[in-house]
């Protein structure tokens, strides 16, 4: 392997990268498996503003900087990730445990090996992937997350990325960085866990086996009715275990309707939801 062709490869890929996004809140996750990384980075620094650089298994030091970058509300933090097959996963297994998923951050993943299926294993919806796989020193295969009909994640081949003589050169028939507004425009034809409490006259419900309801009437009934038809889905009602309304708690635990969701045993819940001082806090922060 010429090891000054793939350090310049793998510059040239993470530019690339880089000028997909608003160049602020760059964070690197790497390990020793690429020791051209260093090169990559004294290269770099001067193009990329708010550049933290942490260990592949530097997990609480992540969730620390994710939640404190929070309070700037840039409208996208990027992470960009150099690690092995194992490390990688193990990092998106922590994702899903410690519920790290967000709308306002987009992962970059730099692979030497085919990871898609084992990825597909750890992410949930919610986490936002844009995976490079090498081919060659030179040549990468673009993919991104999807959600199928089941509401299983899945990562779909969309494009190829090369760097040769000439120059870079990419193409990809579909965009890299999702617009969620766009992808979230219809669920087509998926089958959505809905959570509520019987709470007449917004949801009255009938409570049936294993926390499965039925809707009866009430405004929220219609309301989740017309989202429905418009938006594309079915669903099947469910009561929270508790039959509370819930929220955040000591303890770090959360419970009741917001619970469920923020645990994303439901996809979404609806039952007069309102705004307490607590929640509101907790949405600022988001």
């Amino acid at each position: 392997m010429n090891e000054d062709t793939t350090s310049k490869a793998l510059l040239k890929l993470t530019n690339y990268i880089i000028n997909l996004t608003s160049k602020r809140q760059v964070f690197v996750l790497y390990d020793d498996s690429y020791p051209e990384i260093n090169q990559v980075l004294h290269r770099s620094y001067g193009y990329w503003v708010d550049t933290v650089v942490l260990g592949c298994n530097s997990f609480d030091a992540l969730q620390f900087l994710l939640q404190k970058w929070q309070a700037y509300r840039m409208a996208m933090r990027n992470m960009i990730v150099f690690c092995t097959s194992s490390s990688t996963v193990a990092l998106f297994q922590e994702v899903k445990a410690r519920a790290m998923e967000s709308t306002t951050v987009t992962w970059f993943v730099i692979s030497r090996n085919d990871i898609k299926s084992q990825l597909e294993q750890v992410l949930r919806e919610g986490t936002q992937i844009s995976l490079f796989t090498r081919q060659t020193e030179t040549k990468y295969d673009m993919a991104i997350t999807k959600v199928d009909s089941s509401s299983k994640v899945r990562i779909q081949s969309v494009g190829m990325w090369w760097t040769d003589d000439k120059g870079t050169h990419s193409f990809t028939s579909q965009p890299l960085l999702q617009d969620l507004p766009s992808v979230y425009s219809s669920f087509h034809g998926r089958h959505l866990i809905v959570s509520a409490n019987n709470n007449w006259p917004f949801f009255g419900l009938r409570v049936l086996a294993d926390r499965k309801a039925e809707p009866t009437s009430g405004i929220d009934v219609n309301i989740l009715n017309a989202l429905s038809r418009k938006l594309n889905f079915s669903y099947q009602v469910e009561v929270p275990p508790d039959r509370a309304w819930g929220g955040p708690q000591k303890d770090g635990s959360v419970t009741g309707l917001i619970g469920v969701v923020a645990r994303q045993e439901s996809h979404f819940a609806i039952c007069e939801i309102t705004i307490t001082d607590l929640m509101y806090y907790k949405l600022c922060k988001m």
